[in-house]
């Protein structure tokens, strides 16, 4: 096998070993998908975590200053997230998907309990994403 071979993307290696064809990695920038990061923001109800949901499965409990990484493939148009603050207020929210970009969520707990989303963009969208620590983002693909 040539060297420039061994670099084309999507393509596969095979393992000697044990005979198994295994495939090499694609770049984020090429793959069919959609990413989204919600942070629940430092001014949300104090204390009180949120849980983020999707069709009943539960993704991940958000602290403040948290974030959730969520990598949406390109069968849905749209997602709809159920969010429950606290231990019993829920609020379900749908939002579009868009191939090939990511879009940044910015979420607040209300004192009332309710969930409200702000779409972040431009400036604010760019210091979330150079903001965001590895130890504190969960990062979930549907």
């Amino acid at each position: 096998m040539s060297a420039a071979a061994a670099n084309e993307i999507g393509k596969y290696q095979l393992d000697f070993a044990t005979g198994k064809l295994i495939a090499r990695p694609i770049p984020d920038y090429l793959r069919i998908q959609s990413t989204m990061i919600f942070r629940l923001s430092q001014y949300s109800r104090a204390e009180t975590p949120l849980t983020i949901s999707v069709n009943n499965k539960k993704l991940v409990t958000l602290n403040q200053d948290d974030y959730l990484k969520l990598i949406v493939p390109s069968g849905y148009k749209t997602i709809k997230l159920k969010f429950v603050a606290g231990n019993n207020a829920e609020t379900e929210i749908d939002f579009d998907v868009r191939l090939f970009f990511t879009d940044v969520f910015l979420l607040k707990v209300k004192k009332n309990l309710a969930v409200e989303e702000y779409h972040a963009f431009d400036d604010i969208r760019k210091s979330v994403l150079e903001s965001m620590e590895e130890d504190r983002t969960t990062v979930v693909n549907l």
